[in-house]
């Protein structure tokens, strides 16, 4: 039996289409895992031509280079967790703050709106936005930050094993 060109197209079209289906749901499924190598494969990136300047440049033996290199990613990364977290904290503890904020901004609406002749129950409304929860919101963030810190440590051991596997050269490169 002879296939003509358009069941061979048609065929090639099918496979395509099932391949993207496999690979999209192969990408869901380990997106917990690529998203930290795809960060690691950067700051291998950004390191590997630090190592090599350290090396070449600086002179330094590569167990040196390397873990100068290693340490300033993951000071880098240790940093921005830092900043990521003062920053969320220093918003739970003024939330407070920016609650009693929203309500008096949501009570001069309600009053501004009263003033312009609309009817509007003002006791329920307001109970309502003070009985949001916001604290629960605040709860999850913090551990979404816990899993930043996962990730991150992560991402250090990915470019810890990406360095110490990268081949050493034994030839200066201009740099």
């Amino acid at each position: 039996m002879v296939e003509s060109k358009f069941d061979t197209r048609v065929s090639q079209y099918c496979l395509l289409f099932l391949t993207a289906v496999a690979a999209t749901v192969a990408l869901i499924y380990t997106r917990t895992v690529l998203l930290p190598f795809v960060f690691s494969i950067f700051f291998f990136a950004v390191a590997s031509p630090a190592i090599r300047w350290l090396q070449y440049r600086g002179h330094f033996p590569r167990w040196l280079a390397v873990t100068t290199a290693f340490l300033v990613v993951a000071i880098l990364c240790l940093a921005t967790v830092a900043v990521i977290g003062l920053s969320i904290e220093n918003f739970v503890k003024g939330a407070d703050v920016y609650k009693t904020r929203v309500l008096e901004m949501f009570q001069s609406l309600l009053e501004r709106a009263g003033q312009m002749g609309y009817q509007v129950d003002q006791a329920s409304l307001l109970e309502r936005v003070r009985g949001l929860p916001i604290f629960s919101v605040f709860q999850k963030v913090t551990g979404g930050l816990t899993v930043i810190l996962g990730n991150i440590f992560l991402v250090l051991i990915f470019v810890f094993f990406l360095i110490v596997g990268e081949q050493a050269d034994h030839k200066p490169h201009p740099v």
